[in-house]
C-alpha cells in the first residue's frame, strides 16, 4: 500500500523510519476503527525490510513471511542540499566568493525553521544559523578545498549534508624573470642558447611567450609551476637584440624585463681529425 505520513509525525524522519524497519514488520497502517497511526510489531524473523529515497520520498518497503510485499512512502522533511558557488568555483584571487546552500523543505512543513552549516576539508567554517550563505569578501588560493554543507531540522536530530564541491581560487601570475644561457656576452654566430621564463606565482596552466624586439618566437604551456624553455641556433647576427617573455593564465598576464643579447658574428666550427 501507499500511504501519506500523519502530519507531526516523527515517522517523517528518516532515522525514525530506519529505527521502525529495525522493530516492525508493519511498521506504518491506518487503524480503521480509530483512524490513526499504529504500529502492528512482529518478532524479527517473520520480515524483512529496506529503504529508500527517491524524488523527496521516503520509501519502507516490509516483506512479511509468508511474502506479502507493501510499501509505506513518506515525505521527506526536506530535500538533500547542494551546494553553489556564486559567481564560480573557480574564483579569481581577491575577489568576493558567495557559498550558497539550497534545499527543499515539504510544502507541509515549511514552517519549520532549517539550519545551515557550512565546512571544509573536515573542518566548520560556520556553525549552525538560519542563513543559507556563506560570503567570503576576498578569496585567497588559500582558500581553494573541498566545501560542503549541512541543513537540519529545528528540534530534530534530522540532518543531510550535501555533496562536496570543490572551490579553486585562480591566482594572477606574476611578473616572469627571463634568463639566457649560456650568458649573453661573448655569443657569436653557430652557438646554441636558451631562454627560460619562469612566474614564481600563478595558478597553471601558464601559457609562455617568447619575444625577440617584439616578434613572438615560440610558446610553452606549463602546468605545475615549472620554468618554460626556448632552446635555439644564432643563426646570424640578426638573432641579436631585445629578448622578452610573457606569462599568462585564466586571471591575467605579465611580462618580464628585457635581456639583451649581442652576436658577435664569429663562426667557428668544430674540426675534425
Amino acid at each position: 500500500m501507499t500511504a501519506k505520513g500523519p502530519s507531526g509525525s516523527d515517522s517523517w524522519d528518516s532515522r525514525g523510519l530506519a529505527w521502525l524497519c529495525g522493530s516492525c514488520s508493519r511498521a506504518c497502517g491506518w487503524g480503521q476503527e480509530n483512524r490513526s497511526w499504529g504500529w502492528n510489531c512482529l518478532p524479527s524473523e517473520s520480515r524483512s525490510c529496506s529503504l529508500s529515497s527517491v524524488l523527496g520520498l521516503l520509501s519502507l518497503i516490509v516483506q512479511d513471511s509468508p511474502p506479502e510485499p507493501w510499501a509505506c512512502v513518506f515525505p521527506e522533511l526536506f530535500l538533500p542540499p547542494v551546494l553553489s558557488a556564486i559567481p564560480s568555483p573557480e574564483p579569481g584571487e581577491d575577489n568576493p566568493l558567495t557559498l550558497r546552500c539550497q534545499t527543499k523543505p515539504h510544502p507541509q512543513k515549511s514552517t519549520r525553521q532549517l539550519f545551515f552549516s557550512f565546512h571544509k576539508n573536515g573542518h566548520i567554517l560556520q556553525e549552525r544559523s538560519l542563513h543559507p550563505e556563506l560570503s567570503i569578501p576576498e578569496v585567497k588560493e588559500r582558500d581553494s578545498g573541498l566545501y560542503w554543507c549541512k541543513v537540519a531540522l529545528e528540534g530534530h536530530r534530522v540532518q543531510k549534508q550535501s555533496p562536496p564541491l570543490e572551490i579553486k581560487v585562480q591566482a594572477p601570475v606574476s611578473r616572469p624573470l627571463l634568463t639566457l644561457q649560456p650568458r649573453a656576452a661573448g655569443l657569436a654566430v653557430g652557438d646554441v642558447v636558451e631562454l627560460l621564463c619562469k612566474a614564481e606565482r600563478g595558478s597553471p596552466p601558464i601559457l609562455y611567450s617568447f619575444y625577440l624586439n617584439g616578434e613572438i618566437l615560440g610558446n610553452y604551456s606549463a602546468l605545475h609551476g615549472e620554468a618554460a624553455p626556448l632552446g635555439f641556433l644564432l643563426k646570424s647576427e640578426q638573432d641579436a637584440g631585445n629578448y622578452t617573455c610573457e606569462a599568462e593564465n585564466f586571471i591575467s598576464r605579465a611580462s618580464s624585463g628585457p635581456v639583451k643579447l649581442s652576436v658577435n658574428g664569429t663562426f667557428c666550427p668544430q674540426t675534425r681529425l
